[in-house]
């Protein structure tokens, strides 16, 4: 019985799942040694990802990210990012907006010498100057930020918690930092101006070619996933169809 169970699992298999247990308790112990149980971890993850055990291994390949993010909790990384993605416009972006606030700060420190002025001045000189120091002073800003706004600067990636870090600009030139999930992200069918995916009901635009590793941008837009033809088995047409067909049964009826 002992050689038949030694030949469907090989002792390398029983092995690594000894490991792996020892791991997890000695995380539960205070005071252990992360560098030695991360170290048993790359033993056991060489084995997995090995092809010749494959086979053997089972369901461990499948969880390997999730123990790859544990160890790096074991090792001390808790909270640490890793950054993945640099604007390449982020500069030129805050620059434009700061330039953009130092005249709409000009411009408002000008109101009361254009108030004092109106009174013995010409009207309509007063409103001609008046609407053009106003339009650079609201307008330009807004208009700006309102195109800006999208513009992701930074992206880091927290391996522990499996999550995501984007920075964008507020209308005051301060980094505005938005946390997601991959769960989080939802890709539009027909993509908005300046907009790649919509983290958390957020529309953000990236540069796909400034990712360091471009897995992340394929698993951030679901491009591991299985395609969606987006067509309507029932009815045999697209989903937009078939969904504008039952809304004018329902109103019908």
């Amino acid at each position: 019985i002992c050689l038949i169970h030694f030949y469907k699992r090989s002792m390398t298999n029983i092995l690594m799942r000894r490991s792996l247990l020892r791991l997890v308790n000695q995380a539960e112990k205070p005071g252990t040694l992360a560098p030695l149980a991360c170290s048993r971890w790359r033993f056991v993850e060489d084995h997995i990802h090995c092809p010749a055990q494959k086979a053997d291994v089972g369901g461990l390949s499948s969880g390997s990210s999730m123990l790859a993010r544990f160890c790096s909790r074991l090792g001390g990384g808790v909270g640490e990012e890793q950054e993945i993605y640099r604007g390449i416009l982020a500069t030129q972006i805050k620059l434009v907006k700061t330039f953009s606030l130092t005249t709409s700060f000009i411009g408002m420190a000008c109101q009361p010498l254009l108030y004092k002025y109106s009174s013995t001045g010409n009207l309509a000189v007063v409103i001609a100057s008046g609407a053009f120091l106003s339009f650079f002073t609201f307008v330009t800003p807004i208009l700006i930020h309102s195109i800006s706004k999208k513009y992701v600067t930074k992206l880091y990636y927290n391996q522990v918690e499996d999550k995501y870090t984007a920075y964008v600009y507020n209308l005051f030139v301060r980094p505005k930092k938005i946390e997601f999930r991959v769960s989080d992200v939802k890709v539009p069918d027909i993509p908005g101006m300046f907009t790649t995916f919509k983290a958390s009901n957020v529309p953000l635009f990236v540069d796909m070619t400034q990712f360091q590793d471009p897995t992340h941008i394929k698993k951030i837009l679901g491009y591991d996933k299985p395609l969606d033809l987006m067509w309507d088995e029932e009815l045999d047409m697209t989903k937009s169809e078939a969904e504008a067909i039952r809304n004018e049964k329902k109103s019908t009826d």
